[in-house]
């Protein structure tokens, strides 16, 4: 199985690269790319660590160690300084996904936070730099049972930052975009993306392109089959997304990482078994947007591994890569992948380039807009379309299925809830009973007062009174308790409500 924690994060600078590892998470250190020697930066124990650099070729590494502090290390070239961000109370929070992006002007630091009070519920918190120190701000939270991916942090050229983020919607999740304009610096409204069905295995990978359009994957689920998803987003006109699905799988997918090369993307889905590869060529308007596999690249999962990268490697970029050799950290087959999509790409212009020729009429002027689609790829895209309604259906019905067992599950509740209430009913009239009885008493303890009753009497009547005194206080507790667990019963149903569904769709 390959590591998903603690990853090696490469840096790629013109001149040199840079390794930054932390063995067994204990210090973090670097390495120049082909020398032995190390340097230790960091000497406690850590949790996590990120790193990134900003346009003035200043390395940031974001520390999270293991007494709960938050830290930031910068490299200027000739030393680091570090500073302390914040202080985590580990005894009741947990920490988790550090991830760090610079801009020009910004520093800004996310992860998820959870403290004990809230249960499940995690919140999704920012740390960025100003002239005062450092903002703590939220910028979502949700509920999770599982220990997922809930977010990617990614930044353009210009300066923009974006959050991907998973979001609560009853039974169901949505996908949503944020995006952090460098010269408004304010956030943007929320931007759906898609609704996500299965969460257990939950991971997502993002890439920000040139033109500062959003390639984006993410794991999920359909019919009894494991996928990953893609998305383009162009910010221009970032609405009515249609995700298409890059890989069906029959094992869980616990990672998935894109690739941006020249001529393609590429997405790689990662199980406990195999490393399924797909991809599909870019800047083709004529190419169906289904995703296409080639054969199986000849290596061992065992002997391969991931890495993080804080730079461009091979002219390619990427927030992961493959590779089977730790000396050198070379992508896997990154070139031969992108000469064969090259040579696909062009055979497929020159093809459609020859057929238009031999077959258009004489003296027919075509529009410049219009476009014959070959019939091929006609049916593609009536089967794509034909799949993303069965897609629908299939959730719908889902959706359904679990409304149908929670209603059920939520009816016995409630005669289980009326039947307690009938008890507690009881229970008050036996009191008022009681009451009465020791209103008689009284009754007759004024009257024996009046009738000037001997010491005797008087004394046995005291008894009496201070028994039933004693009576109507216990009485008193336990309808104060039956009122008590007479609420507790009614929020126990209402948290059964709100949590059932969540439990047992995903469970």
């Amino acid at each position: 199985m390959i590591q998903k924690d603690n990853l090696d994060i490469i840096l790629k600078l013109p001149e040199k690269s840079i390794r930054f590892f932390s063995p067994l998470k204990q210090g973090i250190y670097s390495q120049l790319i082909g020398q032995a020697d190390s340097t230790k930066i960091f000497d406690d124990s850590i949790l996590e660590y990120d790193l990134d650099t900003d346009p003035y070729g200043n390395i940031n590494l974001v520390i999270l160690d293991q007494k709960g502090n938050l830290y930031l290390y910068r490299y200027d070239g000739k030393k680091w300084y570090d500073y302390k961000i914040y202080p985590f109370n580990l005894l009741t929070d947990e920490v988790r996904q550090l991830q760090i992006k610079c801009t020009s002007d910004h520093t800004f630091i996310t992860l998820c936070e959870r403290t004990q009070i809230t249960s499940n519920q995690w919140t999704i918190v920012s740390f960025s730099s100003h002239a005062q120190g450092w903002k703590k701000s939220t910028l979502s939270s949700l509920f999770l049972n599982y220990p997922v991916m809930a977010y990617r942090l990614a930044k353009d050229a210009k300066n923009n930052l974006y959050v991907i983020y998973l979001n609560n919607n009853n039974i169901v999740y949505n996908l949503n975009l944020i995006v952090f304009n460098h010269k408004t610096r304010n956030w943007s409204d929320p931007i759906f993306i898609s609704n996500c069905i299965y969460i257990k295995t939950f991971h997502l990978d993002a890439l920000v392109d040139n033109n500062d359009g959003i390639h984006l994957v993410w794991t999920d689920k359909y019919k009894k089959q494991f996928c990953v998803k893609y998305v383009y987003i162009p910010l221009s006109k970032a609405e009515n997304l249609k995700p298409t699905t890059t890989m069906l799988l029959d094992e869980p997918i616990f990672m998935n990482q894109l690739t941006l090369l020249k001529h393609s993307i590429h997405c790689y889905g990662i199980t406990l078994n195999n490393i399924y590869h797909s991809n599909k060529p870019l800047h083709d308007s004529r190419a169906s947007q289904v995703w296409r596999s080639y054969d199986e690249p000849a290596y061992e999962l065992d002997n391969l591994f991931i890495y993080k990268t804080a730079g461009s490697i091979s002219h390619s970029l990427a927030n992961y890569y493959l590779s089977d050799n730790r000396s050198n950290y070379h992508p896997i087959q990154i070139e031969e992948f992108d000469n064969l999509t090259s040579v696909a790409y062009s055979r497929h212009n020159t093809s459609i380039t020859s057929s238009e020729s031999a077959h258009k009429p004489a003296n027919i002027t075509r529009d410049s807009e219009s476009i014959d689609i070959p019939h091929d790829q006609q049916i593609l895209k009536l089967k794509a379309d034909l799949f993303k309604k069965n897609q629908q259906i299939d959730a719908t019905q889902k959706l359904i299925n679990s409304l149908q067992s929670e209603i059920i599950y939520i009816k016995q509740e409630l005669k289980n809830l009326n039947d307690q209430n009938s008890r507690y009913v009881q229970i008050i009239n036996e009191s008022k009973n009681k009451y009465k009885e020791i209103y008689d008493y009284t009754l007759k303890f004024g009257q024996l007062f009046e009738d000037t009753a001997s010491k005797s009497q008087l004394s046995e009547l005291s008894k009496n009174i201070e028994i039933l005194s004693h009576h109507f206080v216990k009485m008193k507790e336990e309808v104060t308790l039956c009122k008590t667990q007479n609420e507790e019963l009614r929020q126990y149903a209402e948290s059964i409500r709100n949590e059932g569904f969540l439990r047992k769709f995903f469970g």
